[in-house]
């Protein structure tokens, strides 16, 4: 990128690099190495620290504090009054606000990256990081949703059977699991065979989780998975990278499916909760995708 005319209020140290049709505003200043893509503007009274990347078509509003090694990734939306910070007042490593997040106004974050189309709420203080798509609040912050998920509510498990299980544009299934209830109490029945679309190579169930942790956020090449919440409820997503959904599993007499290359999320935990899973796999590292951006990557290669 060639240097660009600036205006007069904008003061920056050495190597600044800015595209084209970037909207300043006054009293801006900024550090070493800084760098503005094309279509991006910069508010009243912002600080950019070192060593900072601006990309394409970013919007970051007035009194924006920005620390050094911050890497705005394309389409980000930082409200006004937003801070980054390092924590420790040291110069950190990079860390990145990734595509099209939105960060509002007089938020925190806290030398943690904020993931591709995550919205964190006004006022929300950041100490770890925020996965793809999800909505956090709160100090500290606390994820509350998904976006995009749409949501599979208890009343719609009761029409399903497990004769004509239900199919939801991401893959993933409800089931009916067999109940038999009398004086004595419930009993719900797996016959693995006759309900579930694998067979059955491990069994695993959580518990004690705290109602503010995130499990999953992973996908399996190979790997289906068969999810039972035999006590308490938790809260499902499921994504395969063109459609995402979420379910509540609150009740042992259903079950969820989740085919193999689908992003599955467990969050929203009751302190109560103990939830089964059954795999048609023994574990492998290797069947594991970690990130969400290499999730889309190889479901665009796979298609």
């Amino acid at each position: 990128m060639e240097i660009k005319t600036i205006p007069p209020t904008f003061a920056s140290g050495e190597n600044l690099q800015v595209g084209k049709n970037i909207a300043y505003g006054v009293n801006i200043s900024a550090g070493n190495n800084v760098s503005i893509g094309d279509n991006s503007s910069v508010g009243d009274n912002v600080t950019i620290g070192s060593n900072v990347t601006i990309g394409a078509n970013v919007v970051i509003e007035a009194g924006v504090c920005i620390c050094d090694g911050v890497v705005f990734e394309d389409g980000c939306h930082i409200s006004a009054g937003v801070v980054f910070t390092s924590g420790d007042g040291q110069a950190s490593d990079l860390f990145t606000v990734a595509p099209n997040a939105h960060i509002g106004a007089n938020a925190t974050i806290c030398q943690v990256s904020v993931g591709r189309h995550s919205v964190v709420k006004p006022g929300t203080v950041v100490t770890r990081k925020v996965p793809s798509n999800a909505i956090v609040c709160g100090n500290p912050a606390k994820i509350t949703g998904y976006m995009g998920a749409d949501i599979v509510s208890q009343s719609q498990h009761s029409i399903y059977t497990k004769d004509a299980p239900y199919s939801s544009k991401t893959g993933a299934r409800i089931y009916d699991i067999p109940r038999f209830s009398d004086m004595r109490g419930d009993l719900s029945v797996v016959e693995i065979e006759r309900l579930l679309p694998f067979s059955v190579n491990r069994l695993f169930y959580t518990y004690n989780i705290d109602t503010e942790l995130v499990r999953g956020e992973h996908a399996h090449i190979e790997c289906q998975q068969f999810l039972v919440s035999v006590a308490g409820s938790v809260n499902v997503v499921c994504d395969n990278g063109k459609h995402r959904e979420e379910f509540v599993l609150d009740n042992p007499g259903v079950g969820l499916h989740i085919p193999h290359l689908c992003w599955g999320v467990q969050y929203k935990h009751s302190k109560d909760n103990i939830l089964l899973v059954l795999a048609s796999h023994s574990y492998e590292a290797e069947d594991y995708i970690r990130d969400y951006d290499e999730f889309i990557k190889y479901i665009k290669s796979a298609s």
